[in-house]
């Protein structure tokens, strides 16, 4: 475990991650109620670790990082940079990047603002468009946040049309309901970056569920990236898909591969 103290950002937090494994530097980004260690849990460390540094970032708000109240520390720049506050303070000055949902959009504002750090993104159950749905469907969902995380749980299963498993949603309540809610009304606020994401020129995978409420984005995004590569992972609702690691991790390992290679091939 380790903190940084991230200055970069117009309104700076403390950002804790976790490094495991050896190899190329991947970081791990992820979704909306989880942290780092949701990776551990999902499978995905224990696989990828072999062959790959991972890096990863509890991102404001989640984990062990600063949870702040105040809806504008939580802008896109601002939460991309807790990336690149990460990796400077590693060293790192290129990297792969995997995210999922929230920690997709991240990724794509990381691009958007500080593409000449990754080699390559890949993101999952999300779009460079802004909120995950709707600015109507974030500000609902910070709204329910006023009744506790129980309430937020159920406003946020009604706009992704799911339902969390119990041991998930039991893990889910220790969030902070504030946090969450001021997380939730900045991000109905955040807009497109497809331009500046393809200006970056940066490989990209989609990939995602065909049965994700934001599936359709994910397949206009995917025309609109002159680099995109687009994965109907299954028939799944959101985050479905990505409890399947035994169909992700082989779309994960096959497109780094073949980004290195290419990197290679240009050395």
């Amino acid at each position: 475990m380790a903190v940084v103290d991230n200055r970069l950002a117009e309104h700076p937090v403390a950002v804790h991650y976790d490094i495991v494994g050896e190899g190329p530097p991947l970081v791990l980004q992820h979704g909306r109620l989880g942290s780092g260690h949701s990776w551990t849990e999902a499978g995905y460390v224990e696989a990828l670790a072999g062959d790959r540094t991972l890096i990863l970032v509890d991102a404001r708000g989640h984990g062990r990082s600063d949870k702040p109240h105040a809806a504008e520390a939580y802008g896109p720049r601002d939460m991309a940079s807790d990336v690149i506050a990460v990796l400077d303070d590693l060293g790192v000055d290129r990297t792969d990047f995997l995210g999922y949902s929230m920690g997709g959009r991240i990724g794509f504002a990381a691009l958007a603002h500080f593409g000449d750090r990754f080699n390559s993104m890949l993101a999952g159950g999300a779009g460079p468009y802004g909120p995950a749905r709707s600015a109507e469907a974030e500000i609902e969902t910070a709204d329910s946040l006023a009744g506790g995380m129980e309430a937020y749980l159920a406003a946020m299963e009604r706009m992704l049309d799911i339902r969390m498993p119990d041991a998930l949603r039991e893990a889910r309540l220790a969030n902070d309901a504030d946090a969450l809610a001021a997380l939730a009304r900045r991000t109905a606020t955040w807009t497109p970056v497809v331009d500046e994401v393809a200006a970056s020129g940066v490989p990209l995978l989609l990939f995602g569920g065909t049965e994700d409420p934001i599936w359709e984005l994910i397949e206009r995004a995917a025309g609109e990236l002159p680099t995109a590569e687009l994965v109907a992972v299954g028939p799944f609702g959101h985050g479905e898909d990505l409890r399947r690691p035994d169909l992700v991790l082989p779309l994960v390992s096959d497109f780094l591969g073949r980004v290195g290679l290419a990197a290679d091939r240009r050395a």
